[in-house]
């Protein structure tokens, strides 16, 4: 292509006064004699033509063609004017800069041994410095040599590391000043962004196109530069065009290299064969490493950002043998080229060698024997049964045994799993006994359509030694229990859970044969409970208390405080509903009141304690019951067995009011310990555990109204919450509501001028029994009641499912009749937990879901509105 070229004319005269040679004198290079020395003025490139010095003063003259095929440059060795009529016309570097050497047919100039031209690329082999002295070298810093005989054409040119000559001169004479011609060459990469910088020189104003799609324009000094974006990782061709006033005059192809940093790796296993492979190497900074096997990718991992190291577990490949894992790596979203591969040697997979498939075998022992990797834990089992029936560890030599006792001597498969170096788990099989299934399966118990009573239900039967029975719901095919044959056949096998009332089909199942059994379990005849002991209201010796009574056949029976519910005691009724159960702990002397309970039923049971009745006696004989004495100290007189210890105690607080010791007759007499002043006192005399009270009065005071209760009636029946007394007593007396059992003041009261009083127990009354002291200036009046729940209102009904009715596993749906706009409930009723609500509709109807669903078992459920409940008990199956 031609090229429009502006020269000027380097003149030697003209150019002396802006010269400096003092950099020739410290041995940069060796100068012509002769020549003309030139002053860089920053327009362009030179163009002349390509003399060089040589030693023994002769001169090579560059021939402007390649002297072969292989493009190797070719020179004149002589004096000045015979290397210059034989050089060829070439274009340099501007002085004082780096650039391409260009022929006048656009090779450039490609340094090495020998030196050749090529179409030019901007690589660093073609790349040359020129010095403002004309000194020109090589990027490696060597100049050019040839080697042939003075007068020739044929001395082969040099440019390489191992020439001799470090510079040479370029001789400036009769060069001409251009402006730059068309270069490109890669100024600087930058792999991340996947861009470069282009730079080059172009006649100024020319434009440059890059790659068709883009353009700009050299500046007036003639250089210009574009930043090439979108590159791709490895070699990149940009095309690069030169135009003048719209017609393309020069072009060149720039290769721009963007590699990653090369990828290494390699595969290490672990001494333990339970700990998986690792894959370890380098890799690009920062990069996605990706390892791949058999077109699928096992895992990634990324490259630390600075080291790029990388290591990961590496994933079994279920396989023996030499596995060939591809290791490459994605930097900035694209895979770089230079993927590598990488074995991992994981050693044999597991195999049994004997018994050989196929084989018949007669039952009983069998030495099962295979191959494996050295190391590796082999495990045993029988195909579709749990658990292992051996394990072994690969032996040096690769093979490994395990005993089995008992082989059945029908069809069975066995399967072998390894886990082999690096957590690489393989398998084999071995089918014995082919196609012979002589299975065995008789149930003897229950009957086909027996009736059983609710609880768990126990199956018997015959099948072939060894043999695995089940038992499976005909509903859903859950198991409800299951068993081994023993050696004789026999096997007994109990449903896992209690069975209600209802109809059931359940399937034993052995292997290939199945029975289905019919049987109907029925609810139990509730009959009332009663409790014959101890009788209401007895007194009985402290000590354990037994209950009796009767039930429902076989129900449970618990005791339980009618104050906590704590369990006192437990019992189950016989067959005939007689039950008897014993409270767990012994009874110290006090009022009790016990609940007895047997399902939905219970009946209340109060008594009194009292001090076992010892050996000897007590006789009070002073002051007689109901006695008047006069105040002070009052003297009490009687008998009692021989040295026995009398007491006289306060029956209200349980204070010593005296003490005496009886003589050896049995006579005793007792002072009180202080003066007694006007009142009625009961003071109680002990002799261990044997009791008298004696009731009188301190006289010499007027006589005072009497006390009396006018409510809460004796055995009353109260709604829980606070409970107020009522009465008479004398004018502007205190009036003391104390416990029966502790004593503790529970409420007081002052008589009116006219005798009546109020008191109110101060704390609110739970259901249960009680039984309040009301005392008031030496007088007492026990009262006995009874406290309940008030009754609920509203109304609160359930109509599904029914009251040990039968529903399939899943949510379970309640529905009922309730209040209208009643909330309704669903609640465990062992945590009280919520597991479902609903709401009553305007005309009371509702529904309620469980939360979540209810696998196989029997449940009672608390449906609850307000203060109304329901216990719902149901099976599901």
């Amino acid at each position: 292509m031609s090229q429009r070229q502006h020269k000027r004319r380097l003149v030697g005269a003209g150019l002396a006064a802006t010269l400096a040679f003092t950099g020739l004198s410290v041995g940069v290079g060796p100068v012509f004699a002769d020549s003309t020395a030139y002053a860089a003025t920053g327009e362009g490139r030179l163009k002349g033509k390509f003399v060089v010095d040589h030693h023994n003063e002769t001169r090579l003259g560059i021939m402007a063609d390649a002297g072969d095929s292989s493009g190797s440059l070719v020179a004149r060795v002589g004096s000045y004017s015979s290397a210059r009529d034989a050089a060829g016309i070439y274009t340099f570097p501007k002085p004082g800069t780096t650039d391409v050497i260009r022929n006048e047919a656009g090779l450039c100039a490609v340094s090495g041994t020998p030196m050749k031209l090529a179409t030019c690329n901007g690589s660093p082999e073609q790349l040359w410095n020129l010095t403002t002295a004309g000194i020109l070298t090589s990027r490696e810093g060597r100049g050019v040599q040839g080697y042939g005989f003075p007068g020739t054409d044929h001395s082969v040119m040099y440019a390489a590391s191992n020439a001799p000559v470090p510079t040479s001169q370029l001789d400036l004479r009769d060069m001409t000043l251009e402006h730059p011609g068309f270069t490109a060459l890669v100024e600087s990469t930058d792999l991340p962004s996947r861009s470069a910088v282009l730079k080059g020189s172009a006649n100024p104003g020319a434009s440059v196109v890059i790659n068709g799609t883009h353009e700009v324009r050299a500046d007036s000094q003639g250089t210009w530069s574009f930043k090439v974006t979108g590159l791709k990782l490895g070699a990149n061709q940009v095309f690069v065009e030169h135009y003048e006033g719209g017609t393309l005059t020069d072009s060149a192809t720039v290769e721009v290299s963007l590699k990653a940093a090369e990828i290494t790796a390699s595969i290490d296993f672990a001494g333990d064969v339970f700990q998986s492979a690792t894959v370890s190497g380098t890799a690009h900074p920062g990069a996605t490493v990706e390892i791949w096997r058999a077109g699928t990718k096992v895992t990634t991992t990324t490259a630390h950002a600075v080291t790029g190291r990388f290591s990961t577990a590496l994933r079994a490949p279920g396989a023996g043998g030499t596995q060939v894992y591809t290791v490459s790596q994605v930097v900035g979203g694209e895979t770089a080229p230079g993927a590598i591969e990488v074995l991992g040697e994981y050693g044999s997979a597991v195999s049994i060698d004997t018994p050989a498939n196929g084989q018949v075998h007669p039952g009983g022992p069998v030495t099962f024997q295979g191959r494996g990797v050295p190391g590796g834990s082999v495990q045993l089992q029988e195909k579709g049964k749990p658990g292992s029936v051996g394990s072994a560890t690969v032996l040096s030599n690769g093979m490994w045994t395990i005993q089995v006792a008992n082989v059945v001597k029908h069809n069975v498969t066995y399967v072998a799993e390894q886990t082999g170096r690096g957590a690489n788990v393989t398998t084999a099989t071995v089918e014995l006994n082919p196609g012979i299934t002589d299975e065995v399966l008789d149930v003897l118990t229950p009957a086909e359509g027996a009736e059983l009573p609710e609880g768990t239900v126990t199956f018997t039967g015959k099948a072939n030694p060894g043999a695995t029975i089940e038992l499976l719901s005909s509903h859903t095919g859950g198991v409800l229990g299951s068993t081994t044959a023993r050696a004789d056949g026999t096997w007994t096998a109990t449903t896992n859970r209690a069975l209600t009332a209802g109809q059931y089909v359940v399937t034993v199942k052995n292997g290939g044969l199945q029975v289905l059994r019919a049987f109907t379990v029925k609810a139990p005849v509730v009959l009332p409970l009663t409790v014959t002991a101890p009788a209401q209201n007895a007194t009985l010796d402290a000590g354990k208390i037994t209950f009796t009574g009767t039930a429902t056949p076989h129900i449970r029976v618990e005791l339980r405080s009618n104050v906590t519910s704590s369990l006192l005691g437990v019992a189950t009724a016989d067959a005939n509903g007689n039950w008897s159960a014993d409270i767990t702990k012994n009874l110290g002397p006090d009022f009790y009141s016990i609940r007895v309970v047997a399902g939905t039923q219970n009946v209340d049971r109060q008594f009194t304690v009292q001090e076992k009745q010892t050996e000897g006696f007590l006789n009070v004989s002073s002051p007689a019951q109901n006695a008047v004495v006069d105040p002070g100290v009052v003297t009490f007189a009687g008998s009692a067995n021989a040295g026995a210890a009398i007491e006289l105690r306060s029956n209200v607080t349980g204070a010593l009011l005296g003490s005496a010791t009886a003589n050896a007759n049995g006579d005793w007499t007792a002072d009180t310990n202080r003066a007694l002043g006007t009142a009625r006192y009961v003071i109680v005399v002990t002799n261990g555990t044997i009791r008298v009270e004696r009731s009188f009065e301190v006289g010499e005071q007027p006589l005072q109204r009497p006390l009396s209760v006018s409510s809460p009636a004796q055995n009353a029946t109260l709604t829980s919450g606070t409970v107020t007394f009522t009465g008479r007593a004398a004018d502007n007396a205190r009036v003391e509501l104390r416990s029966n059992v502790t004593g503790s003041l529970l409420g007081v009261g002052t008589a009116d001028a006219s005798g009546n009083w109020s008191a109110t127990i101060t704390r609110t009354l739970a259901p249960d029994f009680y039984s309040v002291q009301v005392v008031s200036d030496g007088q007492r009046i026990d009262r006995q009641f009874t406290v309940k729940e008030k009754p609920a209102e509203g109304h609160l009904d359930v109509l599904t499912p029914a009251e040990n009715g039968v529903v399939s596993p899943g949510p379970v749906t309640f529905t009922g009749t309730a209040t209208p706009g009643a909330k309704v409930e669903l609640r465990s009723n062992v945590t009280g937990i919520l597991l479902g609500e609903g709401l009553a509709n305007a005309s009371g109807n509702w529904s309620a879901t469980t939360f979540q669903q209810l696998g196989v078992a029997h449940y009672v459920i608390l449906v609850k509105s307000g203060g109304l409940q329901i216990d719902r008990s149901f099976q599901v199956l």
